[in-house]
């Protein structure tokens, strides 16, 4: 009997409640909804009455309804709500149920609560199970309740469109962000080339002949070629006119000395 006493005492003091957030781990995207519930396993220790804090970052997380679970009625016994609160402003979500009805806990694990939340913006947020209360049928509150958090991790839209399109610009050759300048790009710039390509070779294969142009036209040959003609005229008029002149002076001198 003795013996029968420790090994029923040690069962006892050995059976610890555990109340969960489940998922443990959550990940959404932003701007996505998401829910977890509360759970708990009595662990064969009858629990008539819980009650609990979830702490959660307010600039990452909104809570938008919290909603009782079948925990402490799934038997079919009446419960009432002793808290049910989200305060998003402060970042802290408070709930309270009990059973009402008959005399006995619940021995079964289940869900006590189930909350939704909205994500803000991407960031990895803790959710922080605080202020946990277990009683038992006379309303004495059990001792050894173990804990679990859970944790939630939000990500970016555009950070997974970015993943998303990083394959398909490997594939083609292209980076994404410059996606709608390269088709524009490709097909311009070749001819573009092709025509400066052209315009200088044309310019190449002109210069030899320029510039021997560019060659001649300081010395002004035929500009001077053309002048001299004009030039010869009018220096043989004038030579001319000096030999007429000439001899008229000549007659004029004989026939004086007559």
């Amino acid at each position: 009997m003795a013996v029968l006493a420790i090994c029923i005492f040690v069962h006892t003091t050995s059976a610890a409640p555990v109340i969960s957030v489940e998922p443990a781990n959550t990940g959404v995207s932003e701007g996505g909804t998401f829910t977890v519930n509360v759970m708990v396993d009595p662990d064969g220790v009858e629990v008539r009455g819980v009650q609990y804090k979830l702490e959660f970052d307010n600039t990452l997380l909104n809570a938008t309804d919290q909603s009782k679970g079948v925990f402490l009625s799934h038997d079919g016994t009446s419960t009432v709500n002793i808290a049910n609160k989200i305060d998003n402003p402060a970042g802290i979500i408070e709930y309270g149920e009990t059973r009402t009805g008959g005399e006995t806990g619940v021995t079964d694990p289940g869900i006590l609560a189930t909350i939704t939340f909205n994500a803000i913006k991407p960031g990895d947020c803790s959710l922080t199970l605080d202020g946990v209360v277990m009683s038992d049928p006379d309303a004495t509150e059990i001792p050894d309740v173990s804990i679990n958090d859970g944790r939630c991790t939000i990500t970016s839209i555009e950070t997974g469109t970015v993943m998303a399109t990083e394959p398909l610009s490997l594939s083609t050759g292209m980076a994404t962000p410059t996606a709608a300048e390269s088709p524009t790009a490709a097909p311009i710039d070749p001819a573009a080339t092709a025509t400066a390509t052209a315009v200088e070779t044309a310019v190449a294969s002109q210069t030899p002949p320029t510039e021997p142009l560019s060659t001649a036209s300081p010395s002004a040959t035929p500009r001077q070629t053309m002048k001299r003609p004009s030039d010869n005229s009018i220096s043989g008029f004038t030579s001319a006119f000096a030999m007429m002149g000439l001899r008229i002076a000549m007659y004029a001198i004989s026939k004086g000395k007559r």
